[in-house]
């Protein structure tokens, strides 16, 4: 009877770990995983660019349960909200994720704000490369929760150790003695070492601390070399024995009946505590119904059982400025809004759709419908029962039931982010359009090292126009790219995806090497070149070597540096100006023209224009368009133009169409013009015919 009761008793201990294990494990893993989303997406962003990637970050942030999100870079600096350049090359969550491995850290104290946070880092890539660490701070108190639970009767306790012994997460029960940091500190009854755990990955051993013996199973969590213990007073076991054998004196049948008592008490003790730790492994802690984890299990079986016929969509959405509301009015609000949510969810969801809330303030919904209306209906519903908050939702119609649930929530996520922030439209299917910008992504990237080694990108030239002497003063050269002998891929198409996965800095080094040699050809030819604008990136200007390579190729051709025009955007003047200063003020010193680009598409500053090394400004063709006002768009070009030149700058104004702007730019004292007015982009050979008239 002895030995029933001890198997019992520890099989049913592993068990309790391993149900444990699937809840924590679900919670910590689903946060890791979606920080690796983050990163995921943000290979697709620009990463050469620490403040513009910090600002990406801050934005997930701000729809997040995060603390804090930010970046550490190699050498171990962190940036991120109220945190610029401390050192974390000491964490080990760094060191790890550093090196391509995701990972949660054991409990620490934050650097900022001096509270006990654990951190989850995850490495960030751009051409296979690292780059850096995204890491993130989050609340340990939701594993004290799933810890909490009782067993056997209340006199049952759970931990989380590493494989060391060393206890990350302890307990604060009853029957725990706080004074015990390490497992090692307990006498086990039979030779134990925490090798064994890193042998076997979980077990059953007995121990002795303080006179208690305990039953103490382990199970490893798959995270770190973390395990978790779940611990039993070999007495709660010893007694209930005790108490059977005395009972055996009144005789051998009520001993056989209260043995069955027994026996049916720890299987409807282990029943009821597995049945709660299942429902905290499924369920959502803020909402009360569905997580990730459970909404998969029912995706998948709802679509298995459907028929043929049947037509699901996937329905996800998210709060606007969710992160402003948990700000502004707490975490509490927060959390009843999303309550809220969920329980309109609940109420007009059928036997054959499910939902759940995925992280922070995002739902994911399966629907059955016949047509779209069925759907629509159903969104504006939602919208009318939380009209506290904006909504923005996306959906993806479920076709191919072959492809994974992630797959058809990141289609329904795509669609969301086509819309996001748009104030007149709150839903988007997933259509042939947004496949279609999937699928030219693909092939950009997939062509684009092919297209420069076959020089498929095709520099194009638009002339410069004095209008007081009359003359073409310059030009700016342009990219095209030919992909077939009678297709072109537009520049809108591929800039954008060049400047978001770095290879638009190769694009600028080619463009500049094809102006050189223009100007080259024009020498040999005996004509005097008129200078020529190259636009570079601001991720350009953070290279070590991108003044080296500049003058490289420009002495390649034995060009006078005045002859070539570096042209960066407005908007990248902003951040980390003091490098790009440092940089422009050299290419300067060296004899380079330094020109900004878009001057007054969003992010002017006048008291800027003091400080920043540059020869020539372009006006946004902005300035130009406003037909409504024209005489107070006199007045500001004419002021913006005076005080521009008294700082010693040249201007030009570019996008400029039709004549009625050539004479107002005539009165503002504006020199030099550019666009369609007096020429499209052209091709080399009709642009030297144009302007060299050759």
């Amino acid at each position: 009877m002895d030995d029933v009761l001890e198997y019992e008793t520890k099989n049913y201990l592993s068990e309790i770990s391993e149900e444990s294990k699937i809840a924590i494990n679900s919670k910590l893993k689903s946060n890791l995983n979606e920080l690796e989303n983050i990163s995921k997406l943000l290979e697709i962003e620009d990463k050469f660019d620490l403040e513009e990637t910090l600002k990406i970050l801050e934005s997930y942030n701000k729809n997040s349960n995060y603390n804090n999100i930010g970046m550490i870079l190699p050498n171990g600096k962190g940036y991120a909200k109220g945190i610029f350049g401390t050192d974390f090359s000491d964490r080990d969550y760094f060191k790890l994720a550093i090196k391509g491995t995701a990972n949660i850290s054991k409990p620490l104290i934050d650097k900022d704000t001096g509270k006990l946070t654990k951190t989850y880092a995850v490495p960030l890539y751009n051409n296979g490369k690292i780059v850096a660490v995204i890491a993130a701070d989050y609340d340990v108190e939701f594993v004290s929760e799933f810890l909490s639970i009782s067993t056997f009767n209340g006199e049952g306790f759970s931990l989380i150790c590493d494989s060391n012994g060393e206890i990350i997460i302890p307990s604060y029960h009853k029957n725990s003695n706080s004074n015990i940091t390490n497992l090692s500190q307990v006498n086990f009854k039979k030779i134990f070492t925490f090798k064994n755990m890193k042998i076997s990955d979980k077990g059953v051993v007995e121990a002795k601390e303080s006179g208690k013996e305990f039953y103490m199973a382990y199970t490893s969590l798959g995270i770190n070399d973390w395990f978790i213990i779940s611990v039993v007073p070999k007495m709660v076991v010893s007694k209930k024995l005790n108490n059977l054998m005395i009972i055996t004196i009144i005789g051998w049948i009520i001993l056989s009946f209260l043995f069955l008592g027994v026996i049916l008490y720890i299987l409807y003790s282990k029943a009821k505590s597995q049945k709660t730790i299942e429902k905290m492994a499924y369920t959502d802690f803020v909402t009360g119904y569905s997580n990730w984890r459970k909404f998969e299990l029912d995706v998948r079986n709802l679509l298995k059982k459907a028929s043929q016929n049947d037509k699901h969509a996937m329905v996800i959405f998210d709060i606007d400025k969710f992160k402003a509301i948990n700000d502004i009015y707490g975490h509490k609000k927060g959390n009843s809004i999303l309550k809220d949510i969920a329980d309109t969810l609940d109420s007009i969801t059928h036997n054959n759709e499910t939902f759940a809330r995925v992280s922070s303030d995002n739902f994911n919904m399966l629907l059955s419908y016949d047509t779209r209306e069925d759907i629509i209906n159903v969104i504006k519903k939602i919208i009318i029962n939380n009209d506290v908050v904006n909504l923005s939702f996306g959906i993806y119609e479920i076709k191919d039931k072959s492809l994974s649930i992630s797959a058809y929530s990141d289609r329904a996520s795509l669609a969301k982010l086509s819309i996001k922030n748009n104030r007149d439209i709150n839903f988007a299917f997933f259509n042939d359009e947004l496949r279609d910008k999937l699928l030219l992504e693909d092939k950009i990237e997939k062509k684009m090292e092919y297209a420069l080694e076959n020089n498929q990108f095709i520099m194009y030239l638009q002339p410069k126009y004095n209008i007081k002497s009359e003359k073409f003063c310059g030009s700016e050269a342009l990219v095209r790219w030919q992909y077939t002998e009678k297709e072109f891929i537009y520049p809108s198409d591929f800039i954008p995806i060049f400047e978001k996965n770095g290879f638009i800095t190769k694009i600028d080094m080619y463009i500049l090497e094809q102006a050189c040699k223009e100007i080259r050809t024009l020498f040999d030819k005996g004509i005097s070149p008129l200078p020529i604008s190259v636009n570079f990136s601001r991720v350009d200007f953070f290279k070590k070597d991108f003044i080296t390579k500049i003058v490289n190729i420009c002495d390649k051709y034995k060009i006078p540096y005045s002859l070539i025009e570096i042209e960066i955007t407005e908007s990248s003047m902003f951040g980390d100006t003091d490098t790009l200063f440092e940089v422009s003020r050299s290419l300067q010193d060296i004899g380079f023209i330094l020109s900004m680009d878009d001057f007054g598409s969003g992010y002017s500053s006048v008291n800027m224009l003091k400080n920043i090394p540059l020869n020539v400004i372009k006006l946004d063709r902005g300035f130009f368009i406003d037909d409504k006002n024209i005489d107070k768009s006199q007045i500001v070009i004419k002021s913006i133009v005076s005080l521009i030149k008294q700082l010693g700058i040249r201007v030009v104004a570019e996008g400029i169409e039709t004549k009625s702007q050539v004479e107002m730019l005539r009165k503002a004292n504006c020199d030099i013009i550019q666009g369609y007015y007096f020429s499209k982009p052209l091709p080399v050979k009709e642009f030297e015919k144009l302007v060299y008239k050759i």
